[in-house]
Parts: structure tokens; C-alpha cells; sequence
């Protein structure tokens, strides 16, 4: 009888502190989401957009001036650049997502933790080196221009 009695107790305790939790894991979601979408790249991404659909149909224009094994490559090209822009995307969104849960985490533990050192510090400069590389990427695209070769 024992045993029925801790087993109801432990399903009563744990059934009863779901609610809080859920609450908690639900705050720290949305904050997670603000923080992320208010430092969004998202003008960024359409600008890529952008450019690589430019691309695309300026190599479409051009393909009745090379050759096709030129233009495959062209376009493989801009596919890959494409790829790596959404690698470099998921790179900073997963970046900002552990910046935002430690400080969501040391703000909400602040008064039992001593934070005498930052230690969202290396969140901090994950996410800045993410952000750093889309940005250094898409100006490095920019850059690059077709020249036709006279032969």
C-alpha cells in the first residue's frame, strides 16, 4: 500500500509542476524568438534574394553566348552560393538562439548566481562572428563580376 501511496504522491508532484514549467520553457521561447527576429537579417536575406534572381536571369540572357558547359557551371555557381547563404543563415539563427536563452537564463538567475564575469561572452561573439560572415560573404558576392574573354 506503500508503494501506491508514494507512486500517487509522485504523479500528484510531478502532474502539478508541469504547468510551471511549461509556463517557464514558454517564456524563455518567446523570448528567444524576440530577441532573434529583432536582430533579423531578414532585409539582408531578401537583398541576397535579390541579387541572385538578377543573376540568374542575366545568365539567361547570356546563355545563347556561351557554352553550355560554361553556363551549367554559371549556374551551379549561383546554386552554391545560395547553399551556403542558408548555411551561413542557420549558422546565426542558432547562434542568436543560445545568445538569447543565456541571457534569458543569467537574467532570470541573477539574484542566486554571481555574474561577475560575462558568461554569455562567448554566446555573444559566436553571434557576432555569424553575422559578421553573412555580411562579409554577400559583400565579397557583390564584388564578383562576369568578364568575357575576346579571343
Amino acid at each position: 500500500m506503500k508503494a501506491y501511496s508514494f507512486l500517487f504522491s509522485f504523479f500528484l508532484v510531478a502532474c502539478s509542476s508541469q504547468p510551471h514549467d511549461n509556463n517557464l520553457l514558454s517564456q524563455q521561447s518567446q523570448f528567444i524568438k524576440e530577441e532573434c527576429n529583432s536582430h533579423s537579417v531578414s532585409n539582408l536575406s531578401v537583398s541576397f534574394d535579390q541579387f541572385i534572381n538578377e543573376r540568374q536571369r542575366e545568365l539567361v540572357i547570356l546563355k545563347p553566348e556561351i557554352t553550355t558547359e560554361n553556363y551549367n557551371q554559371l549556374n551551379f555557381a549561383l546554386k552554391d552560393f545560395s547553399n551556403h547563404w542558408a548555411l551561413l543563415r542557420t549558422e546565426r539563427d542558432m547562434a542568436c538562439e543560445q545568445l538569447a536563452t543565456c541571457v534569458y537564463d543569467k537574467t532570470k538567475n541573477h539574484k542566486t548566481q554571481d555574474y561577475s564575469v560575462d558568461v554569455c561572452e562567448s554566446n555573444n561573439f559566436k553571434y557576432n562572428v555569424s553575422r559578421a560572415k553573412l555580411l562579409t560573404f554577400y559583400n565579397d558576392l557583390e564584388r564578383i563580376e562576369l568578364q568575357r574573354l575576346e579571343e
